[in-house]
């Protein structure tokens, strides 16, 4: 009983200190370089998905090792017939067993050795003669004297292995930066969100505001029920925005939660001071994109990415144009043997009295026809022409994004300009305008549209700044190595 008494207040006590721990931390601050620390370090999924990619160019990686990978094989036959020799020269060889073991080597010349030893033991029962048997050890070799001749078609499977595994990292490396910008682009989607729910905020304050001045008017008879329903219509309107807006940000708040297990957006608040800097920091961005008039290659992953794929298509060519070549290759062997009836016999006569011999030979293969032929032209076409093609997609859509997007910017921050100045004159409006609703000389349905026209310009500057940061970050997906400081925020500091 006691010790049951002692173990709950332990856990209480840990509970307790827990909660107080909890207490002093607070609530963790959300920010770009925060979320992106996450993305880095943590097992996203995203980023298992693109890993699963990365394991696709280790893959191709390791077939340039398999190419000249050394193998071990091995052979076993095993023959008995019951046939009866017709003449004593044509002695039948029953039962019969041979035997191989060896290592084989492709070099990078189109040769291919292989050392063996081998055994064989073998019964002429028409001469009773039993158990002859053979041992020894032999060097093989093939040498491809046209389609592989000094390694050409070996050093061709390993320039193609090569660019499809410098490709896969490519793709993996592409993949997580889209990726990454996609977060960047929620987030800053989240922060306009949270601004639009701070002035989305002020204004149902001041419209409370309003509406009890309102009733309190209507109470001494110095105004009517239909401006208090005014009124109450505008406070009713602007407490739809903000819910709207907090929707909006569960949704966004959802986006990270699915990115991260252990990511709880009870967990995390925003302080609008912690991005103060950022606005100025897009905007000399911006002027370091309108001052490169052309794409600048060395900044953007798909430049390696077109040297590969004319890499990938010069070694496919070069397999293609071999396909349908004859094969012509010299054979060769060297072997030291000795014979017995056993094989232990055979083993001692191969140490004492080992005897040398050797093999040669050439093998020819000609295609007859067009079959072949055809079938080299059809494949030629589909690799370099499919492989062309993407490279000029690529090119294109480098000049394009840059083209493009420069455009973009340029009409979105003249935008913002604009905006600017008109929240501006409408601010200057609206006080005008509560001048003379004050005076009595105009209605209130006037001063509420004046107050309606300026909280949807401050929205429209907002949406606007967001639709910025969205160019530029998609700028950035491209050209990932650009040299601007809101681009280094890549590589942010742990949490």
């Amino acid at each position: 009983m006691l010790n049951k008494r002692l173990k709950s207040t332990v856990v209480l006590l840990l509970n307790l200190g827990s909660a107080l721990a909890q207490a002093e931390e607070g609530p963790k601050v959300l920010s770009e370089r925060k979320l992106l620390d996450l993305f880095q370090n943590g097992k996203g999924t995203s980023l298992q998905t693109e890993s699963a990619k990365r394991a696709t160019g280790a893959l191709e990686g390791s077939r340039i090792e398999e190419v000249y990978q050394a193998r071990v094989y091995s052979t076993f036959n095993l023959s008995h017939s019951n046939e009866k020799a017709t003449t004593p020269y044509t002695p039948v060889v029953s039962p019969y067993d041979d035997w191989t073991i060896g290592i084989q080597k492709n070099l990078p010349f189109g040769i291919r050795p292989s050392f063996e030893t081998f055994g064989s033991r073998r019964t002429l029962s028409s001469i009773s003669l039993s158990d002859s048997s053979q041992m020894g050890i032999r060097l093989k070799a093939e040498m491809d004297l046209w389609k592989n001749l000094l390694g050409r078609s070996d050093r061709a499977q390993l320039n193609l292995a090569d660019a499809k595994s410098t490709l896969a990292q490519l793709r993996f490396r592409i993949g997580q930066k889209q990726a990454e910008t996609q977060l960047r682009k929620a987030y800053w989607s989240y922060v306009a969100t949270e601004r639009s729910i701070q002035l989305s905020q002020n204004l149902v304050v001041s419209a409370e505001k309003q509406l009890a001045d309102a009733e309190s008017r209507r109470k001494l008879g110095m105004t009517d029920n239909a401006e208090v329903a005014r009124y109450r219509s505008q406070l009713e309107s602007r407490k739809a925005s903000r819910i709207s807006f907090e929707y909006q940000r569960e949704i966004l708040l959802q986006t990270f939660e699915l990115q991260w297990d252990n990511f709880r957006a009870s967990e995390w608040t925003y302080d609008p001071a912690g991005d103060a800097d950022v606005e100025s920091k897009v905007l000399a961005c911006i002027g370091q994109i309108e001052a490169t008039p052309t794409p600048d290659m060395t900044k953007t992953l798909y430049d390696d990415w077109i040297d590969g794929l004319e890499q990938e298509k010069n070694a496919e060519i070069s397999i293609a144009n071999r396909h349908g070549d004859i094969d012509l290759a010299l054979t060769g062997q060297i072997q030291y043997s000795g014979a017995g009836t056993q094989y232990p016999g055979a083993n001692e006569n191969l140490i004492d009295a080992g005897k040398a011999g050797y093999q040669i030979g050439l093998t020819l293969s000609i295609p007859i026809g067009t079959p072949k032929s055809r079938s080299e032209d059809f494949l030629l076409a589909a690799k370099s022409d499919g492989i062309e093609s993407e490279r000029r997609t690529v090119a294109n859509q480098l000049r394009s994004t840059h083209e493009t997007l420069t455009r973009a910017i340029k009409l979105i921050t003249s935008g913002i300009d604009s905006q600017r100045e008109n929240s501006k004159n409408l601010e200057i409006n609206y006080r005008e305008v509560l001048k003379k609703y004050q005076q009595g000389r105009v209605p209130v349905s006037t001063l509420v549209t004046e107050q309606d026209a300026l909280f949807q310009s401050l929205l429209q500057e907002i949406e606007t700044k967001k639709e910025v940061a969205h160019i530029v970050l998609s700028y950035f997906e491209v050209f990932s190595d650009f040299p601007c400081e809101w681009n280094q925020i890549v590589n942010p500091t742990s949490l």
